[in-house]
């Protein structure tokens, strides 16, 4: 199931990229898949009516002119293809005199077109020019957008072929009112196609995604309930010693007796069980048409994997070379937690501090998650001097060489600290766990320290029992150690 699901969101996400620079390619004039549309500016209101007019008499002949399988929803080639939509965002009222009197309003209007032509008529598309211009809103114009409804037939991808109901958008922006940014948009719906009906007598490859699918989820609900039980004897028995433990000794748990009721990997099994659980009736209602939420099922399908590998490594306790490194890590996971709170206060500073300062002098800063995944970059080494190189100054004032020296200081102090300290520290942090551990293995004796758990039944037998344990591990070590010699 893992592979199949795999193979099949791998194919269908590539298809849909695809279909996508298919479709940008048809559309719009000049398009280059390498630099992107977002290259693109437009600087005049006749380019911009040049290019709206070129896609609408693409998209209106586009179920004749594309390789793809590419339709419109109310057939694959129909007479009437379905209508366009063109929005536009504008501030309501905006008027400027000669001497720069501005009168603004600044609420923002949508103004929609709905525009239809026969297939494939270049001249009806000519002729709507006037619907579609722009130009009356040149003094407020905020976003002009484009909507075409699109279908798309997938075939080979999933058990039965599928239709993707397409809503493709070219979105100009004028944001920042130097000029219309152009950008590309598309969303997309799966649907079974209902001319597409498979032979249920000759599709094996359906039944065995099927049978595979209702397999893995009994396999899934039968280990739920065993983990389920397990959680539920272990809190029948915690219940019965607290009841015992105040009735006979008039004492409550404290935390660490209570503890010992909790099994975490139990706990991590059952949460690995449920992912699993839903991702396989998602699997299963993809199969059989119901839904198509492809990313939900492999979220949660890759959650459940990534939590069942990591519950196998309960199984390395049992040995002592096996368990080194799990020992290390619950050791030293107390000390590096609260290291890392400190840490992460400083690094949120100089997050901060970036991001205010050199947000306009270099584009790694330009905001908040991007500053905070250039210092994670540069803490393990990757692009030290492109990030050093993207502060340059164009004029050599005061203010630019202020910004130009802070800048260097600034990624300076952050590297020598995190890298030189912080991650010394660290390290140090896990040595000191890892000595501890293998101190305790060489001594093959137990942890004697007192723990305050159940000093009631400390019997003599318990203490007789610790006292051999220990004196053969002493006498093993020492045999090992005149064998040596």
């Amino acid at each position: 199931m893992l592979i199949s699901l795999t193979d099949n969101n791998y194919g269908i996400k590539n298809a849909v990229s695809q279909i996508k620079e298919a479709i940008s390619s048809l559309l719009i004039e000049d398009y280059d898949p390498s630099t992107g549309p977002i290259s693109r500016k437009v600087y005049s209101f006749e380019k911009l009516e040049e290019m709206a007019l070129h896609a609408l008499g693409e998209y209106f002949c586009l179920s004749d002119t594309a390789i793809s399988l590419l339709g419109y929803p109310n057939g694959f080639r129909p007479e009437i293809p379905p209508a366009v939509t063109v929005n536009v965002e504008h501030y309501s009222n905006v008027s400027i005199n000669n001497d720069w009197d501005v009168t603004l309003n600044d609420t923002i209007t949508n103004h929609t077109v709905s525009f239809q032509c026969p297939r494939c008529d270049y001249d009806c598309v000519n002729n709507s020019k006037s619907n579609i211009s722009a130009k009356k809103f040149s003094l407020g114009l905020v976003k002009y957008e484009l909507m075409f409804p699109l279908q798309l037939l997938l075939i080979g991808y999933l058990s039965k072929p599928h239709c993707v109901s397409l809503k493709y958008q070219i979105v100009f922006s004028n944001s920042l009112e130097t000029g219309l940014e152009t950008d590309l948009w598309m969303h997309y719906n799966f649907k079974e196609c209902d001319s597409t009906q498979p032979d249920m007598d000759d599709d094996t490859k359906y039944y065995q995604y099927i049978v595979l699918d209702i397999a893995v989820m009994f396999v899934s609900i039968a280990s739920t309930i065993v983990v389920c039980k397990k959680v539920l004897n272990a809190y029948k028995l915690f219940v019965k010693t607290k009841k015992f433990m105040e009735k006979t000794y008039s004492r409550h748990l404290n935390i660490n007796e209570k503890h010992l009721f909790v099994n975490y990997w139990y706990l991590w099994t059952l949460v690995a069980d449920v992912m699993i659980l839903s991702a396989t009736i998602l699997k299963l209602m993809i199969d059989l048409g119901k839904h198509y939420h492809f990313n939900l099922c492999t979220l949660f399908l890759g959650i459940g994997v990534w939590i069942s590998y990591i519950g196998v490594l309960r199984y390395f306790f049992f040995d002592r070379q096996f368990s080194m490194i799990l020992n290390t890590i619950i050791v030293a996971l107390p000390h590096l937690g609260r290291f890392i709170i400190c840490a992460i206060i400083v690094s949120l500073a100089y997050i901060f501090c970036g991001w205010l300062v050199l947000s306009p002098y270099n584009s790694k800063f330009t905001s908040f998650w991007r500053t905070m995944e250039t210092l994670f970059a540069l803490l393990n080494g990757d692009e030290v001097f492109a990030t050093f190189d993207l502060v340059q100054t164009k004029s050599w004032s005061a203010s630019q060489t202020a910004i130009l020296v802070f800048s260097r200081l600034y990624l300076y102090t952050y590297m020598c600290f995190f890298v030189y300290v912080v991650l010394s520290l660290c390290i140090s942090i896990i040595e000191d766990a890892y000595t501890v551990v293998s101190n305790y293995r060489s001594d093959c004796c137990p942890w004697l320290q007192d723990r305050g758990l159940f000093p009631e039944f400390a019997t003599s037998w318990e203490q007789n029992l610790i006292r051999r344990r220990t004196n053969t591990c002493r006498s093993q070590r020492t045999r090992s150690v005149k064998s040596s010699k």
